[in-house]
């Protein structure tokens, strides 16, 4: 499932030349594609997270994004520890 996955080979306009090349790949279309974004707190991977959502859904592509918080930062569930105000 992890297997990698190339890109199509692209035209050279400037030589009037395109298609395949000596160094055919083979591509491989799969249905489904997981992206994880993962940075230190402050780096921007909620920012960039969102670019990419935003991008690859106007694309046409269906986007099923999840922010996972790490143990050490989050709030005890349903306890006055992790009520706020």
């Amino acid at each position: 499932m992890s297997e990698p996955v190339s890109a199509p080979e692209q035209t050279d306009a400037s030589s009037g030349r395109g298609g395949p090349s000596e160094n055919d790949a083979c591509v491989q279309t799969v249905s489904e594609q997981i992206v994880e974004i993962v940075s230190d707190s402050g780096e921007g991977a909620q920012t960039a997270g969102q670019l990419f959502g935003t991008v690859c859904a106007k694309m046409g592509n269906g986007v099923w994004t999840v922010e996972i918080i790490p143990a050490e930062i989050e709030p005890p569930a349903r306890s006055r520890a992790g009520a706020s105000g």
